[in-house]
Formats: structure tokens, C-alpha cells, sequence
């Protein structure tokens, strides 16, 4: 059952939903049908946050409602820490009684995956080859992780890259932002891998989806509470809630950071987002940038 537990920890991406309805109920909110926006202001205030964002620390603790490849729900909780830095840098670790069960991030080119206790396996690879590898490659993909951080930059170009829509919704009170792509598969389609809500009053990330080619949703997070990053009022802000839901699954992760500043002391800083293959300390490799995607040749 221990394998069970932190084999499908690895199937999580960060962050997890209590079983709640999406957005606030009509009691928490009123419909709002003043004036909204246009895109190219909504991308811009988005960006204005972020990019005060170029470095951050932070602490805190995870609690995960588990389900495992028979339905058995298992609860999992600990202590963590979040790591992030500009140009797809980041860095989390799950821990629990002192010990590490996992270890996900990326250097800005390529990316690892750890599971140590009842996993004893790593998965590394180039981020660049996420546009032609299979979701099963590897349990969880690190670049979604980074995605539900909410502080990508949104690119200011509409025109080229990745297409963007937006909807504003009254109910919500929120603009709704869709990211399309052509289908890495079949090319001939394009297809919305991201969708992010952003607060009307302070364009700040509430929700995160991910799609799937089919556009089923792989993931959803709800983010809140959110404050600025140092002692300023005026620093840029991250969310101190994070809350994943896994729909296929039903399995469920919340995160709660407890301490957020830019550093800690000089951490992090290039050597936070270090990572050796060789110093992982598990048994098994995997290479995903290998034809066979087998395990690294051991001398």
C-alpha cells in the first residue's frame, strides 16, 4: 500500500480542489455587467504581476486525498517548498516526517521528476521534448506544475504563438483566457491546452485548467490568498492557496504556503535548479530523451 501511495503521488501535478463546485456560488458573488477590458489590456495587467516576480521562496504544507489503482482513497500530508525563478525555472519538494517522497523541476531546458520512498525511480528530459512525447511517458509532466504556479508571462504578441481568446464571464466576475495550439499529433487542428481566470478587479489567477488533446480537463486548480511576495504592499503577489483537483481520478492536493519572499538568504539561486542524475539516489534513470525512453547505462 506504501508503494501504492507515493507511486500515485507522482500522478499529481501540484495542487489539489476540495470536491467544490467551480468559482463562488451566487451568494458569494453578484452578477457584475459593468464595462471589462479588451485583451491587450487584460494581458498587459496580468504581466504587470508577474514580471515583479523574478525570483521566489516559499514554505509551507500539503495534505493529499489520494485514490489508488483500485479506488482505495489514502491520505497523504507533510511539508513543502517552492522554488521559482524567470525563463521556466522551478523546484518543488513534498516531504513527510523528515523524509523526501518527491522532487520535480525544471533548469529552464531540462526538467526531473524523483519519487524516492516506494518509487525509487527518476524521469528527466528536455522541456522541448514535451511537444512529441506521450503524457505516459512520465507520471506528471513538470511544465504543467509550473503552469499552475500562475505567473507565466502571457505572451503581448496576439498574433503569433500560441492563440489566445478571452470571454468575460458575469457570474464569475472573471476574464476567461483560452491558449490554443496546432495538435502536436495530427496537425491539422488546433486545440486549447490552457485556460486561466483572471479576478476583473485585480487580474489575478483564480483557476488554472489543463486539456488534454480532446479537451477533457487533466487538471484544475483553484488559486486564493493571494499576497505580495515581499514587505512591500506594492510587490508583485503569488497565491498562498493552492487547490488540485485530478477529474479522471478524483484524487486531491492542497498547498498552502505559510512563508513567501522573494529569498531566502541567496536561495535559490543557478545552483537551486541543479540537478544530477547521477546524485538522485534512487535505483532507476529514465531517460525520455532516449528512442527507448529506457533507464541511463550505468558504467
Amino acid at each position: 500500500m506504501i508503494r501504492h501511495v507515493y507511486a500515485f503521488l507522482l500522478m499529481l501535478t501540484l495542487l489539489a480542489s476540495g470536491c467544490r463546485s467551480v468559482g463562488n456560488t451566487p451568494a458569494q458573488i453578484q452578477k457584475y455587467t459593468g464595462p471589462v477590458e479588451p485583451l491587450d489590456v487584460v494581458v498587459s495587467r496580468f504581466n504587470q504581476n508577474s514580471q515583479q516576480i523574478q525570483t521566489l521562496w516559499a514554505a509551507g504544507s500539503y495534505e493529499a486525498n489520494l485514490v489508488d489503482a483500485k479506488g482505495k482513497k489514502i491520505f497523504v500530508n507533510g511539508d513543502a517548498t517552492l522554488l521559482f525563478g524567470r525563463e521556466a525555472k522551478f523546484r518543488l519538494f513534498l516531504n513527510k516526517i523528515g523524509n523526501r517522497l518527491f522532487d520535480a523541476g525544471s533548469d529552464g531546458s531540462r526538467f526531473w521528476l524523483v519519487g524516492y520512498e516506494g518509487v525509487d525511480t527518476a524521469w528527466v528530459g528536455s522541456l522541448a521534448g514535451f511537444s512529441v512525447r506521450e503524457q505516459s511517458d512520465i507520471p506528471v509532466r513538470p511544465d504543467m506544475l509550473l503552469e499552475v504556479l500562475g505567473l507565466s508571462l502571457v505572451p503581448v504578441d496576439l498574433l503569433n504563438g500560441p492563440i489566445i481568446t478571452q470571454r468575460f464571464n458575469p457570474d464569475q466576475d472573471v476574464y476567461m483566457l483560452t491558449f490554443a495550439s496546432v495538435d502536436s499529433k495530427r496537425k491539422d487542428r488546433y486545440v486549447v491546452s490552457r485556460e486561466v481566470w483572471l479576478d476583473r478587479k485585480t487580474f489575478l489567477p483564480t483557476w488554472v485548467f489543463l486539456h488534454d488533446a480532446d479537451g477533457q480537463v487533466m487538471l484544475r486548480a483553484r488559486l486564493s490568498g493571494h499576497v505580495p511576495i515581499g514587505k512591500d504592499q506594492g510587490a508583485g503577489k503569488v497565491a498562498r492557496v493552492f487547490d488540485i483537483l485530478v477529474p479522471q481520478s478524483g484524487s486531491k492536493l492542497v498547498l498552502k504556503l505559510s512563508d513567501v519572499r522573494p529569498r531566502r538568504g541567496v536561495v535559490p539561486s543557478a545552483a537551486s535548479f541543479a540537478f544530477s542524475p547521477e546524485r538522485a539516489g534512487v535505483g532507476t534513470v529514465i531517460d525520455l530523451d532516449l528512442p527507448s525512453h529506457g533507464p541511463i547505462p550505468r558504467d
